[in-house]
């Protein structure tokens, strides 16, 4: 569960955002805000941290040009996985939450940690002439970066593990709390110290790692969200339909019969979330296809969607099997197996 001093933060400066309309048509220009006050800095850093994931999350390289005057995204968007799938990092940054650390120092540092891909990307800022500009970026898986088990790690992110055991909701709450945890020990939101600096694993693996993650989700996200790859994707495309409609009878027509119940709860969502919603992640377990929903600007609410293919092949028809609306903010209630 995130922090309370974090979610005031980020709810502040979110609010601060909002009132200034939607500018994502506008020219890419930058605010210059006052930072010689160490106590403006934490507000201007999780701004920031705002502003450059909302143009991440439609492309990585327009985000680039506008905070990124050294070239450190290159790390990121100047490899072959990137120029073959240019959507794998916009998906990553549409799945993830902001941390913020060391927020009056010189050199703060963000991450975007995305609970699906268990990895965060770091970003250290600094702030010349009243602006804030990234500094440097790097990537950490996060089993290696919350107990130091690089060695070996596996493709798979930690709560895929830990689902034999217990829900997919509680599994992934519990990734994002030790991964919370040790962002907070290794950087303190309010801390004046400088950072220390990245990992010292090298980053080539963990890129990688995440790139790999991140091609195999967009591949079933593809093959899943297309029309034409029969009732699955079909069936999507109708969901979202009736979330931005805000169709309560038609999502509980939509939802498999024990479901019924949450399509009142997905008709409920406010306005805002219930339109963007898209899906950012889906993998295979054990011969059924989970696909992950989020709204970008608000990821901790999450829509999973459980389906029963009736055969092999793209073609065979799916079934909704399990549909849940998870609240990866909210304390998880013990549960035992892999349902939502």
């Amino acid at each position: 569960m995130r922090p309370p001093h974090l979610v005031s933060l980020v709810l502040w400066c979110a609010i601060a955002l909002s009132a200034c309309g939607d500018r994502s048509s506008a020219p890419a220009t930058r605010a210059k805000i006052c930072l010689e006050s160490p106590d403006v800095r934490p507000f201007a850093l999780v701004a920031t941290a705002i502003a450059f994931r909302d143009i991440a999350r439609r492309d990585l390289v327009a985000a680039a040009k506008q905070f990124d005057a050294e070239g450190a995204l290159a790390t990121l968007t100047g490899r072959p996985a990137t120029e073959s799938e240019p959507a794998i990092w916009p998906l990553f940054f549409s799945g993830s939450s902001i941390l913020a650390g060391c927020g009056a120092a010189d050199r703060p540092v963000t991450c975007f940690f995305n609970p699906f891909v268990d990895a965060g990307v770091f970003i250290r800022w600094r702030h010349p002439e009243g602006e804030c500009l990234i500094d440097s970026v790097w990537v950490e898986d996060g089993r290696s970066f919350c107990d130091g088990s690089g060695t070996g790690a596996p493709a798979k992110p930690r709560w895929m593990d830990w689902t034999a055991k217990m829900s997919m909701r509680r599994a992934l709450g519990r990734e994002s709390d030790q991964f919370v945890a040790e962002f907070e020990r290794r950087f303190p939101p309010m801390a004046t110290a400088a950072a220390d600096a990245a990992t010292a694993e090298p980053q080539e693996r963990w890129i990688s790692l995440v790139e790999d993650r991140l091609l195999h989700a967009t591949a079933c996200l593809r093959a899943a969200h297309d029309p034409k790859a029969g009732t699955l994707g079909q069936w999507l495309l109708a969901l979202r339909a009736r979330l931005r409609q805000g169709d309560g009878a038609g999502l509980r027509e939509l939802l498999p019969d024990p479901e019924q119940t949450t399509g009142d709860l997905l008709a409920a969502l406010p306005e805002n979330l219930r339109r963007e919603v898209l899906p950012i992640f889906a993998h295979i377990n054990q011969g059924e296809i989970v696909v992950h929903l989020v709204p970008p600007t608000q990821p901790s609410v999450c829509i999973a969607c459980l389906f029963q293919p009736s055969g092999p092949g793209p073609e065979a028809p799916v079934a909704a099997r399990r549909v849940a609306l998870l609240n990866l903010d909210a304390e998880p209630a013990p549960a035992e197996g892999g349902a939502p």
